[in-house]
């Protein structure tokens, strides 16, 4: 809503009859409103006419501001409002005058309003052209009209505001007043019972003062001996340092897992993926899903990351060994939970990998190896799985890895060699793959590939067959602190 106040109106008309006839206001005013019936009529509306013209030109250049500033606004009629606009010939010249499609209309009536015998009233039909602000304001005092605007000034609104809250300031100096009474009045009382028993009083004052000497000698004795608290409160900080480590690689491992297609990532419940699958068999096919689903994961902490050796790692024939685990072992081998222990078919060795003498021991860096046993539902052949795990999963763990602030950075790539098991070690930083030929080994041999699915190779989600997927083993160095700094050949620094 935009307004704009144009400072012509009735009086103008009356004021201009007052100069061209040389009339008193009042019959200026009585010949204005007899001038469609009038012999003179022809020489009233010419000596108004420059009103008329002034009038036109006043509202055509508030029209042409506002369709200026809001073009994609189309005026469609004008309404006019006021006991002047019963001046006769007024709609009409504006009607001609103004470029408006609906033309100009008056009010003549209330449409909404609920008929009463009020409004039939001769009063009330004759002034009702000048009942549009009073009609405005009992919509707002109601609450129903659409726009809210006060033109009150804001001296007059202060002056208000001031006056609502004059009793509140009462209200709180009375609580004010209150409140000292009652410290005068306990000063009294305390001054009556000290004059009242004066040994009592004495022997409370000296209580307290022997308590407050205590407190001075135990703080003068912690004071002098800080060396026992500093080491306890140092255990104590010791404590939190580094807590994040642990939740921040878990999310690393999950935060690279490959992107899958928007309607798998937007998947919530069973019922959800059921539905997906079957809207596409052939796009979500279980082998071209690019998922991984994760069955172990376990970290282990070494003093000198840099130095450790995972080729010493042979996934076809260890067991796991002690360290932070979470998951289970693979379906149809075993499972296990917690600590430092997994199923029977779980992978990795009981020992520790090997560790390469350090000459210097002192720039040794913690950190810990990851291990990862999961499954992929992503190739139909083996080198097809090995590449989608090459190329979209473990980059990105060493990207991601690399962020910082996280605490700890994925180490570089290392030269390939063989393990004992003549598994490739590959790259980024160094971990084994072992994806098992005949997907699940456990069922190697014992049931053919058929539509006719046994409850334990069952996806629980799906229903599907998962003696199709694939299962894999890696292993990755992460060592503690952010990704230092290099430089290139041209001096420029690069993370």
């Amino acid at each position: 809503a935009w307004s704009r106040n144009i400072p012509l109106g009735g009086n103008n008309f009356t004021e201009a009859l007052v100069k061209a006839f040389k009339l008193s206001f009042a019959k200026a005013e009585s010949l204005k409103k007899t001038a469609a019936t009038s012999k003179y009529a022809r020489q009233i509306f010419q000596a108004m006419r420059p009103v008329f013209a002034e009038l036109v030109a006043e509202i055509q250049r508030s029209i042409g501001f506002y369709t200026s500033t809001h073009r994609e606004i189309k005026l469609q009629r004008v309404i006019g409002l006021g006991n002047a606009f019963r001046l006769p010939g007024l709609q009409k010249y504006l009607e001609n005058n103004l470029t408006i499609a609906g033309g100009v209309a008056k009010v003549e009536k209330f449409a909404k309003v609920v008929p009463s015998e009020t409004i039939n009233a001769p009063q009330f039909t004759e002034n009702v052209l000048s009942f549009g602000v009073a009609y405005g304001l009992a919509l707002q005092g109601l609450g129903h009209s659409a726009i809210s605007a006060s033109l009150l000034p804001p001296d007059l609104a202060r002056i208000a505001l001031w006056a609502k809250k004059r009793p509140y300031f009462a209200a709180a100096a009375a609580c004010l007043a209150l409140a000292s009474s009652f410290v005068w009045a306990r000063q009294i009382m305390d001054g009556n019972a000290l004059e009242a028993d004066p040994e009592n009083a004495r022997g409370k004052t000296a209580r307290i003062i022997d308590e407050s000497q205590r407190f001075r000698t135990e703080f003068a004795k912690v004071s002098t001996d800080t060396g026992v608290n500093v080491k306890q409160i140092e255990r104590y900080l010791d404590l939190s340092k580094d807590k994040l480590l642990v939740p921040r690689i878990l999310a690393l491992v999950h935060e690279a897992m490959p992107e899958s297609a928007p309607e798998l990532a937007q998947v919530r419940t069973a019922d959800d993926l059921k539905k997906v699958i079957e809207a596409d068999k052939t796009r979500f096919a279980r082998a071209r899903r690019k998922q991984i689903y994760i069955e172990s994961f376990k970290i282990n902490y070494v003093e000198d990351i840099e130095a450790l050796d995972l080729a010493e790692f042979d996934p076809s024939q260890q067991t796991r060994r002690g360290g932070l685990g979470f998951g289970r072992g693979p379906v149809g081998e075993g499972t296990g939970l917690g600590i430092g222990h997994g199923g029977e078919g779980a992978r990795w060795g009981a020992a520790a990998p090997t560790r390469q003498d350090n000459e210097n021991e002192t720039d040794a860096v913690g950190g810990f190896y990851v291990e990862i046993t999961g499954r992929m539902l992503y190739g139909t052949t083996k080198p097809e799985a090995v590449t989608f795990l090459e190329t979209e999963y473990l980059p990105r763990i060493k990207e991601m890895g690399r962020r910082k602030g996280l605490g700890f950075h994925v180490l570089d790539e290392e030269k390939p060699t063989e393990s004992k098991a003549n598994k490739p070690v590959l790259s980024p930083s160094r971990y084994y793959t072992n994806i098992d030929d005949l997907r699940f080994s456990a069922i190697r041999g014992a049931v053919p590939l058929i539509d006719d699915v046994p409850e334990e190779y069952k996806d629980p989600i799906t229903e599907e067959d998962m003696r199709g997927d694939w299962r894999f083993d890696l292993i990755f160095k992460i060592k503690l602190g952010d990704m230092p700094e290099t430089k290139d050949a041209e001096g420029k620094k690069n993370e």
